[in-house]
């Protein structure tokens, strides 16, 4: 999804570029997803879901710096 998202709609080819748009595109699916597994189970408590947020938008901003750098070794 970050390398359709980055390739396709915002032309994203540096390490810096991909670490921040995955970060605001990991944070803001993870929001989304652990406020309403919170709000409709008892599956997480809310420090468990602000925990999960946190973590996922780290390791969806390495994805994306990761994918941005593989995007703009490609010819151009």
């Amino acid at each position: 999804m970050l390398s359709y998202i980055f390739l396709q709609w915002a032309n994203i080819k540096t390490f810096g570029a991909g670490l921040t748009a995955g970060a605001t595109i990991g944070f803001l699916m993870t929001l989304g997803f652990d406020m309403i597994m919170y709000d409709t189970s008892n599956v997480m408590d809310l420090t468990g879901s602000i925990v999960d947020t946190l973590v996922y938008t780290i390791i969806t901003a390495l994805v994306g710096g990761v994918v941005g750098v593989v995007l703009g070794l490609g010819k151009s």
